[in-house]
């Protein structure tokens, strides 16, 4: 398992996760400069994002953007670039259109069920006038959270007792009934037709790993 944390660490330059990670955002800086390439003042919202992600991909268009992090709780901060604020990506407290673009990763499949992640759908497509959104896909083998294989596909009670007598992926096995069904609730991952659902008319780029789609990135 030790191994595996290694492999998918993404602060390490050497790893598949950096690589993978490093690949999406030059997706991104090619979106950014098709659409924003004469902009001045580019405002994005990071829905569940920190300054670290930021600075350590160097992301080219920082210098003229303003980016929002927005979290259950706010971070602290070094860069006037960045404004950290407490809200909820279900029920963003934004304008129609107030920034252009809304950006999030690897967050969408935290928020709740179906019903929730909707919402969240809806609310970025609603605040954003693109939209630049990555969610682990849910028929890939091995589960990114858990670093185990088709442990989304089991019934609860069952990934939640493995989670409690194993150490699966960043969490330890020491923990109660209540704590491992409180965390695997806490990840719901989507399937391309969910993503087709709640966000019509976008574009979906599968991200592959072994031939296989890890990921969706969602933009337009």
């Amino acid at each position: 398992m030790n191994i595996l944390l290694k492999l998918v660490d993404a602060q390490n330059t050497k790893t598949i996760a950096y690589k993978k990670r490093a690949k999406r955002m030059k997706l991104f800086e090619d979106f950014f400069e098709e659409n924003f390439k004469n902009a001045t003042n580019v405002k994005i919202l990071d829905v569940g994002g920190l300054q670290k992600f930021w600075d350590s991909l160097n992301f080219n268009g920082i210098f003229k953007s303003e980016i929002t992090l927005l979290n259950l709780k706010a971070e602290k901060i070094t860069s006037d670039k960045f404004i950290s604020i407490a809200g909820n990506g279900t029920k963003l407290e934004f304008k129609d259109n107030e920034f252009d673009i809304v950006f999030s990763n690897s967050v969408i499949e935290h928020v709740g069920d179906f019903e929730n992640q909707l919402k969240m759908a809806n609310e970025v497509k609603r605040v954003g006038k693109k939209i630049f959104i990555q969610t682990p896909n849910k028929y890939f083998p091995i589960e990114p959270h858990f670093l185990t294989p088709f442990i989304q596909l089991m019934p609860l009670h069952v990934s939640a007792f493995l989670l409690r007598h194993f150490h699966l992926g960043y969490h330890k096995e020491d923990m109660t009934k209540e704590r491992s069904l409180q965390i695997i609730k806490n990840v719901r991952l989507i399937s391309f037709s969910e993503i087709k659902k709640m966000f019509p008319n976008y574009n979906i780029y599968k991200e592959k790993m072994f031939g296989l789609t890890k990921s969706f990135i969602i933009f337009g």
